[in-house]
This record gives C-alpha cells, structure tokens and sequence, in this order.
C-alpha cells in the first residue's frame, strides 16, 4: 500500500512535518515512532530496521 505523508501522518497522530523530515533523515525517530509507523504501515519493525 502507498500513503502519502499526510495519510501517514494522520494514521500515526505526528505532524507533516515529522513524517517528512524522518524520511528525510533530518530527525531519527523514537522507538514508540517507529512502532506507530510500523502499525499504520502494516509492517514489523524489524522490517524497518534491516531496510
């Protein structure tokens, strides 16, 4: 599935803002970040770790 950023945002209750500057790699997200990114992505988190 694709999200844009906004949906992603939404879906994980964090700014445009945030979304964009982790995919960025101007921030690094907190754990509880990544796990909500995860869920809304439908991934693991090892997913996002070993990619």
């Amino acid at each position: 599935q694709k999200f844009t950023k906004t949906q992603l945002a939404t879906m994980t209750n964090k700014s445009i803002s945030m979304i964009c500057d982790i995919e960025a790699g101007r921030k690094n997200p907190s754990v509880p970040t990544l796990v909500a990114i995860a869920i809304a992505l439908g991934i693991s988190l090892d997913t996002i770790f070993l990619n």
